[in-house]
């Protein structure tokens, strides 16, 4: 069954930084992630336990912006020399926005213009630890313009969808004295018109060239099967989607879905239960959320149904679980 991935030189660069903050995974973890072959890519799901073991691990409510601070751009392999290459940030925004992929599936880049300037919006598909993972890979991306452009580049401003985690202070030691948002409809990092159009020193147009052409096939590699991921995500953010919502989301027939996902050796039942199962594994650790609210969130009919599910994935009641 396809997963979403992610390089595993971007996770191990994570792992080697946690003893720096404190962190310490679990042997079995670190053996997963240090067992995966040179050149192939890292379940997501490997990710998502590590970002887990962090936020779990760490009594700092900064703890993702400390992570994201530490990671270097040369972590960020190909995407790095690509960005890198770019003649101006607009162009290295772009390149973020188009081969993101390339370093993991958990989320993408969006361009949106607003009325000062630009915006580089971040919107994640992964469930686990979704705050702090979001604060590490802004903190990421301005750290990478500072590197390109200089230090004295600030943003306009700054957006999280989540609510604060820290204090103001610690946000405008890492991003600058700009205004900075929370509880948001969109985390996002914005950019003046002037800042936007700003030439990079580094721009190499035969180098650019080159790095695009490795990123688009290394890109095109990554989305044969295109379609089981975008099904796994609409699932992800909406579990209790039907196949034939899904197809209307994606403009194509039910027939012609199932067709798709055929060549790929998955249905589309087994698509659902995978998706049912992760947001349910991770949702049920939040105890305010009730067995019927779980229930009606996944698309079961009632609270039963949804334990039975619960215990096949499982082995384990609702209870039994949340207690060890």
């Amino acid at each position: 069954m396809l997963e979403s991935t992610v390089t595993t030189g971007f996770t191990r660069a994570i792992v080697s930084m946690l003893p720096m903050v404190g962190i310490k995974i679990s042997d079995d973890l670190e053996l997963a992630i240090a067992g995966i072959p040179a050149g192939e890519r890292l379940p997501m799901s490997l990710q998502d336990q590590l970002w887990q073991q962090v936020e779990q691990q760490s009594d700092n409510p900064a703890i993702g912006l400390q992570i994201g601070n530490l990671l270097q751009p040369s972590h960020f392999d190909v995407m790095f020399f690509l960005v890198l290459s770019s003649p101006d940030l607009a162009s290295a925004a772009q390149a973020l926005a188009t081969y993101s992929d390339i370093i993991g599936e958990g989320g993408s880049f969006v361009i949106k213009r607003s009325a000062r300037g630009w915006r580089l919006l971040y919107q994640p598909t992964f469930l686990a630890a979704q705050k702090i993972r979001i604060e590490a890979i802004l903190v990421c991306v301005v750290n990478g313009v500072k590197w390109l452009m200089g230090e004295s580049l600030v943003p306009l401003s700054l957006s999280f969808s989540h609510p604060q985690l820290a204090e103001l202070s610690e946000y405008q030691q890492l991003f600058g004295q700009c205004n900075v948002y929370f509880k948001q409809q969109d985390s996002y990092i914005e950019f003046s018109n002037e800042d936007w159009q700003r030439k990079l020193n580094a721009a190499n147009p035969q180098i650019q060239q080159q790095m695009q052409t490795l990123a688009q096939h290394q890109l095109s590699n990554l989305r044969q099967g295109a379609i089981s991921r975008q099904i796994r995500t609409l699932l992800l953010q909406q579990p209790k989607l039907q196949r034939a919502q899904v197809a209307a989301k994606l403009s194509i027939s039910a027939r012609h879905l199932n067709r798709k996902l055929a060549e790929e050796g998955l249905s589309f039942k087994d698509l659902s239960e995978q998706a049912k199962k992760r947001c349910a594994i991770e949702l049920v650790q939040q105890k305010k959320l009730t067995q019927a609210g779980l229930a009606e969130h996944l698309g079961y009919a009632d609270e039963n149904a949804f334990a039975k599910a619960f215990r096949r994935w499982t082995g384990m009641g609702i209870r039994e679980f949340r207690r060890q």
